[in-house]
C-alpha cells in the first residue's frame, strides 16, 4: 500500500512537470497566427512571463516579428520581448530567464574587438565574431547539441510552397483536349486536429549575434563591414547561423535556385530534397537575363542554366499581360472535370482571383480552372471565376498548373 501511494505521488509530479514544461514553449503555424486563432495562447504565455519576471523570445520571419510582439505586449504591457529571424512561416514563442536571454549579448560585449590589419581588413569581420560567440550561444542552450540538423526535420511542416507530385494523366474525354493532371491525393491520417510541428527551438541558439560596429574601422573598411553584416543576416535567415557553403559563379547556378539581393550581396538558396544550402554569387550576373524570373523586388528564380554567351537574351522590361477569364463549367464539361480533378465528387464552391493565397495551384482546361489548396488532410478544390493575368510575377508555371508565389496578386 505504501509503495502504491509513492508511485501515485511520483506520477502526479511527472504530469505537473510536463505541463509546466509545455507552458514554457508555444509553436504556432502561420495560418493560426494570421487568422488570430492563437491570440488567446499568446496572451496566456505573455501573462505567465510577466508574472514570473522572465523574457519572451519570438522566433519568426522578419515580417511577422512586429505583429507577434504587439500581440504579446497587448496582453502584458510590461513583459520583455526579444525577436529572432526564422526562414519558415511559423511562430515559436519561448519563455526564458532574463540572464539566459542576455547572456549571448553580454558575452559579445565582454570580448574586445579584434584589431584590423590595414592590409587585410576583411579577415576580422568574417571570422572573429563567429568564432567567439558560438560557444556562448551553445552554453546558453545546452539542448542545441541534440537538435536535428536543419533541412532534415524542420521543413516537414514549414510554410514553404509545397512540392506537389503530379499524378499520371487520366484518359482524355472523346473529342476534347486532354485535362491536366491534378496533384496526387493525400490520405488523411487522423480525424483529430494535427498538433503543431515542433519548431526549431534549439537551432536558434546557434545563431551568433551580428558583427559589432566597433569591429569596423572608420574610412575604407566601412563597406567591408556592411557586406559582412548582410552576409551574417542571410546566414541567420536561411542557414540557422551557420557559414555558407562557399562562392559560386553565374554558370554554376542550377535550375530551381533562388537568388536574393541585398545591397552588394547576392545569396543563392538551393533546396535539394530535405537539405538547404546557401552560396554567395561572385562574378558578373545580369539579372535581366531570360534564364532568370523576377518573383519579387529582391528575389529571382533560375529557370534554366546560364550559358556563357557574348550576347545573352534578356527579358522584356514590360511583358505584355496575358489575360485569362475563368468561368464555372456547366453540364458535361463540369462532370468530366470533377471526375478528373476530384474523384467524381462535386466541387461546390468557387473563388475569385483576389481570393487566391500563397501556395495555391490552379489547372486550366479550355476556359475553366480548378484551384487546389493544401490543407492538413489533403487538398480543398474550388472553381476559379474571374479574370487573371497569367504573366504577372506572382504566378509561376509549374508543369500543367500555375502556382501562386506571392502573398498578394
Amino acid at each position: 500500500m505504501l509503495w502504491s501511494k509513492q508511485f501515485f505521488v511520483f506520477g502526479v509530479m511527472c504530469v505537473l512537470a510536463s505541463v509546466s514544461l509545455h507552458a514554457q514553449d508555444l509553436a504556432i503555424d502561420g495560418k493560426d497566427f494570421e487568422s488570430g486563432a492563437a491570440d488567446a495562447k499568446l496572451a496566456e504565455i505573455a501573462r505567465q512571463a510577466a508574472a514570473s519576471g522572465k523574457t519572451i523570445v519570438v522566433t519568426t520571419p522578419p515580417y511577422w516579428q512586429a505583429k507577434a510582439a504587439g500581440k504579446i505586449r497587448a496582453a502584458a504591457p510590461g513583459v520583455q520581448v526579444k525577436t529572432s529571424d526564422a526562414f519558415f512561416e511559423n511562430v515559436l514563442v519561448r519563455i526564458v530567464d532574463v540572464d539566459k536571454a542576455a547572456k549571448p549579448e553580454a558575452a559579445v560585449a565582454a570580448k574586445p574587438a579584434p584589431a584590423v590589419e590595414p592590409a587585410a581588413p576583411a579577415a576580422p569581420a568574417k571570422t572573429a565574431p563567429r568564432a567567439e560567440t558560438r560557444p556562448a550561444a551553445v552554453a546558453a542552450e545546452p539542448a542545441a547539441a541534440e537538435s536535428p540538423p536543419a533541412g532534415e526535420s524542420t521543413p516537414v511542416k514549414s510554410a514553404e510552397p509545397p512540392q506537389v507530385a503530379l499524378a499520371k494523366p487520366a484518359p482524355a474525354p472523346a473529342a476534347a483536349a486532354p485535362l491536366p493532371s491534378p496533384p496526387a491525393a493525400e490520405k488523411p491520417v487522423s480525424s483529430a486536429p494535427a498538433a503543431p510541428a515542433p519548431a526549431p527551438t534549439t537551432a536558434v541558439a546557434t545563431i551568433s549575434p551580428a558583427p559589432s560596429a566597433k569591429a569596423a574601422q572608420v574610412g575604407h573598411t566601412a563597406p567591408v563591414a556592411d557586406t559582412a553584416a548582410i552576409k551574417h543576416a542571410f546566414e541567420n535567415q536561411f542557414n540557422l547561423g551557420r557559414p555558407a557553403v562557399g562562392a559560386i559563379g553565374p554558370v554554376q547556378l542550377r535550375k530551381g535556385d533562388e537568388i536574393f539581393i541585398r545591397g552588394p550581396v547576392r545569396a543563392v538558396v538551393r533546396r535539394d530534397r530535405n537539405r538547404v544550402e546557401l552560396f554567395w554569387v561572385e562574378g558578373e550576373l545580369n539579372l535581366d537575363r531570360a534564364e532568370l524570373s523576377k518573383t519579387s523586388a529582391d528575389r529571382y528564380r533560375v529557370d534554366e542554366a546560364i550559358r556563357e554567351v557574348s550576347n545573352p537574351s534578356l527579358r522584356a522590361m514590360h511583358s505584355e499581360p496575358k489575360m485569362f477569364t475563368a468561368h464555372v463549367p456547366a453540364a458535361k464539361v463540369r462532370s468530366d472535370m470533377e471526375r478528373h480533378f476530384n474523384d467524381a465528387k462535386v466541387i461546390a464552391a468557387s473563388i475569385g482571383p483576389g481570393d487566391l493565397r500563397y501556395g495555391d495551384l490552379f489547372y486550366i482546361y479550355r476556359s475553366h480552372a480548378v484551384v487546389f489548396r493544401r490543407t492538413d488532410l489533403g487538398f480543398d478544390r474550388y472553381w476559379l471565376e474571374g479574370e487573371i493575368d497569367l504573366n504577372q510575377s506572382g504566378l509561376i508555371k509549374s508543369g500543367d498548373a500555375y502556382r501562386i508565389v506571392s502573398e498578394k496578386l
